[in-house]
């Protein structure tokens, strides 16, 4: 079985048009990326791995060195990038032969091929050092691309405006709604998760990506630990909150886990209500709409026979065509038996139960209220 990470970077369009952007800046434009990320990125080891895969099976580079440098481990305090660079990969002829008088440093590195056929990934550079990182990459031009050596700088947050010899790729400016969604649906589609029917997939897809957001592995989690048919999300994330694992996450205030953190509950149960929104109430109107549908001819009939009314107290209207009948009234006419001939309801006792489920579930989303689990079961689990 194929791994979440793997899914979220190779197979969701949002992800593989960051590596596709990333790949082509490198051996297309032939120039050095700042690769713009955010705090929360999903599996960022697993990015590395794939864009430097991706960049071998393109370029056709066999002996390509990729190697990653971490600034906040190796060099914190650097300023002056070249010389540490140099320092770093020059050989000793190289080293033996520069003077001050050779001219820049950077040149005598382009010249000497000092980074030739390599390509560096450097992560962890912080604010007050990025602007340091990305003026090496702007002077460093790799005309023969990653023949005479080429960077990527890996840093959170946004970057500098374009410039013309340094590219700049925004993960956020690539990622939408729609890859969460596709990510969840593909990983409930896994022999896992078999258990849930077809509607539950739907909401869980819908609601993990409502609270989740971008943060395809913080979805992941949630919708692995959590038995949804019987447990509330919110529950289940204030715990994944407190684990070691995601204790690093939700730096944004925006993020869930931040909002969990500091007891956010209105805002948490309105992005429940939403999830539940989208998904509950179409399915109580298409539930409405097949009962009414292939029962036509005899709820006609008793429409006829009696004074159906609905609508709010004050302005309550007969009701004469079955198709506008609410789910209250249908709720409402399955309870009555005197409605029927001989006493034998159109409403079967499991379909009595269902209209019953249905108008409390409208009535709750009418109030802005959040379904519960075992509500969302009665109907999700019933055919």
């Amino acid at each position: 079985m194929e791994s979440p990470s793997s899914i979220w970077w190779n197979e969701v369009a949002g992800p593989c048009s960051v590596m596709d952007e990333l790949v082509g800046c490198l051996l297309l434009d032939r120039k050095n990326v700042l690769l713009c990320v955010p705090a929360d990125l999903p599996w960022r080891h697993e990015m590395r791995a794939s864009i430097e895969a991706e960049f071998r099976s393109r370029s056709g580079f066999h002996d390509l060195v990729f190697d990653t440098i971490d600034v906040r481990d190796e060099c914190p305090d650097v300023d002056d990038v070249a010389r540490w660079l140099f320092e770093r990969y020059a050989d000793r002829d190289a080293r033996s032969g520069y003077r001050d008088r050779s001219g820049p440093l950077v040149r005598y590195m382009m010249e000497h091929k000092v980074l030739a056929n390599r390509l560096l990934w450097v992560k962890g550079v912080s604010s007050d050092k990025i602007a340091c990182w990305t003026k090496f990459c702007r002077e460093y031009v790799p005309s023969g691309g990653v023949k005479d050596g080429m960077l990527v700088l890996e840093s959170i947050g946004s970057g500098p405006v374009t410039h013309k010899r340094l590219s700049v790729v925004s993960y956020c400016d690539w990622i939408t709604p729609h890859d969460i969604r596709l990510f969840n649906s593909i990983l409930l589609n896994q022999t896992a998760y078999k258990t849930y029917s077809d509607l539950w997939k739907q909401y869980i897809t819908v609601l993990c990506a409502t609270l989740c957001k971008g943060d395809a592995e913080l979805s992941c989690r949630l919708l692995d630990t959590t038995d949804f048919r019987v447990e509330d999300p919110l529950d289940r994330l204030r715990l994944i909150a407190q684990e070691p694992e995601f204790s690093r996450r939700g730096a944004s205030p925006e993020h869930i886990l931040s909002q969990v953190r500091s007891g956010e509950e209105a805002l948490l149960s309105s992005m429940v209500w939403s999830a539940q929104l989208q998904v509950v109430f179409p399915g109580i109107e298409l539930r409405r709409i097949s009962f009414i549908q292939d029962h036509h001819a005899d709820l006609a009939t008793i429409l006829a026979r009696h004074e159906i009314m609905q609508g709010p107290e004050k302005c309550r209207v007969r009701v004469l065509d079955p198709m506008d009948l609410e789910v209250g009234t249908l709720s409402h006419l399955a309870s009555r038996a005197d409605y029927w001939p001989a006493g034998v309801s159109l409403f079967t006792p499991r379909e009595t139960a269902l209209f019953s489920c249905l108008h409390r579930l409208r009535n709750h989303l009418a109030h802005l209220e959040c379904c519960f689990p075992q509500e969302l079961s009665s109907m999700f689990d019933t055919n």
